[in-house]
């Protein structure tokens, strides 16, 4: 039988209890084990070593995973991997480490031949990059729906439990994260897409649905605090990414993170010596980036490290 879920309803077709919870645990944990594992490529000092080890502890928490463990139990193995990826040697933190986010359309961004592993060749750079997650496209679907932007028609019930299934979602993500935040090496911020479409409202409408205004609003609002720049990758032709970045070419700079409203302390120092900020939009087929957007590429995290620079300079003087 081949069953065909919906973002309309926010998959509301999977079956409901164990499983479901079991495949939400797994997809935030994947998302934050990204996070750890792009940290280490970047700074540990032993990668290869590094990547043996978080190897070895992943492969615990898939099979705790795969066992369907108790909620008890998982936690134990996380708490066990976070002890173990803390005493990895590290010539950063994750707070000192310059951040890229990648975002863009759902799929080329987490594919790694159709994103040409840029997060393992940023990682020799010394970036560590942050691939925007499923997490965040999911809570989206739970919004959409929640402001009756949905297509799909859901009865009071299914309305119901649809937010109680929200809450336990988020109640799982700050569970996990708060632990393997400890070790150093990931984010301690849970996903917010209410903040998001708060601060990037004004420049796309919520009424047009889609990934649009994640990848425009992920950008806008999260450049200066924690990433140092942004990269939107999507497939030739792609809509919502030419839409963003269409929007994006015009206000990634100090006066359209100013307007978003979501600005910080370290705001007035880059303006002192930078108006545009780091922002490069990638259109992929799979193939070998061509020798002109390598080019643009290079130019970009020049630009990025500037930005790291003014930013370490900002909050060690704080």
């Amino acid at each position: 039988a081949l069953m065909s879920l919906s973002a309309e309803n926010s998959y509301a077709g999977l079956i409901s209890g164990k499983q479901v919870m079991n495949l939400w645990r797994g997809v935030v944990l994947a998302s934050i084990m990204e996070e750890i594992q792009s940290t280490l490529m970047a700074n540990a000092v032993d990668v290869r070593t590094a990547m043996d080890v978080f190897d070895g502890r992943w492969r615990r928490i898939i099979r705790g995973l795969e066992t369907f463990q108790s909620k008890k139990h998982l936690v134990e193995e996380i708490q066990a991997a976070a002890r173990v990826l803390c005493d990895i040697p590290v010539r950063r933190s994750w707070r000192e480490t310059p951040k890229i986010l990648l975002s863009g359309e759902i799929f080329v961004r987490h594919d790694g031949i159709s994103r040409q592993y840029l997060p393992e060749m940023l990682a020799q750079k010394g970036f560590a990059v942050k691939v925007s997650s499923a997490i965040e496209w999911i809570y989206y679907t739970d919004w959409c729906v929640k402001n009756r932007l949905s297509s799909h028609s859901l009865s009071m019930g299914k309305r119901l439990y649809q937010r109680l299934r929200n809450a336990c979602m988020k109640k799982v993500e700050r569970t996990f994260r708060k632990i393997l935040a400890q070790t150093g090496l990931c984010s301690d911020r849970n996903e917010d897409v209410d903040h998001i479409i708060q601060h990037s409202r004004h420049l796309i409408s919520p009424h047009l649905v889609g990934e649009a205004i994640l990848t425009t609003g992920a950008a806008i609002t999260e450049i200066l605090d924690p990433y140092c720049g942004v990269i939107a990758v999507g497939p030739f032709g792609c809509m919502p990414n030419r839409l963003s970045e269409a929007i994006l070419n015009c206000e990634m700079n100090i006066t359209g993170k100013r307007i978003s409203g979501n600005g910080n302390k370290a705001i007035d120092h880059i303006a002192q010596s930078v108006e545009e900020l780091p922002f490069l939009a990638i259109e992929t087929d799979g193939n070998p980036f061509p020798p002109i957007l390598q080019a643009r590429l290079e130019a970009f995290l020049l630009q990025s490290s500037r930005i790291h620079e003014i930013l370490s300079q900002v909050y060690a003087g704080s």
